[in-house]
């Protein structure tokens, strides 16, 4: 699950940085981003805390994540791909509880939402997520790994 106060900007690998050993991520790829836990605060959180907090799991072991969050990780699946337009499906958590849920849709040609939350991050993340997607749809693989 992504931190729900994290928001992605680029792929983590385009800023010209390795990660070695890299798990399955909650938004398909790695990213570097901002932390917005604390309102009206933007910090760039290191490369260790992008590794181990914002991309991947439940960030409640983050010092920067506060105690009253509404929201405790985020999860996304693609459900559609009709080509032209990807359905991203969302759950936003607490205690491993759906507190909110839906779905919002991408399209493709313009790089647009087409529908948003209400929440900027969730909107981000599901932009984010849609992006890994079509990248790796359109690797090329060789004998079942990217090249």
């Amino acid at each position: 699950m992504a931190c729900p106060y994290f928001y992605p900007t680029e792929p983590f690998t385009a800023t010209g940085k390795k990660w070695v050993g890299k798990p399955e991520l909650p938004l398909g790829d790695g990213y570097t981003g901002k932390c917005l836990a604390v309102q009206g605060e933007e910090v760039v959180p290191p490369d260790e805390f992008i590794k181990e907090y914002c991309n991947y799991g439940y960030a409640l072991r983050c010092p920067r994540f506060p105690e009253d969050a509404p929201f405790h990780g985020f999860k996304y699946a693609l459900i559609r791909d009709k080509g032209k337009t990807l359905t991203v499906y969302y759950i936003l958590e607490r205690e491993r509880h759906s507190l909110d849920h839906g779905s919002i849709d991408y399209d493709v040609e313009s790089g647009a939402l087409v529908g948003i939350h209400d929440n900027d991050i969730v909107n981000q993340q599901v932009l984010a997520y849609a992006k890994a997607y079509l990248a790796k749809k359109q690797a090329p693989y060789h004998r079942g790994k990217a090249e």
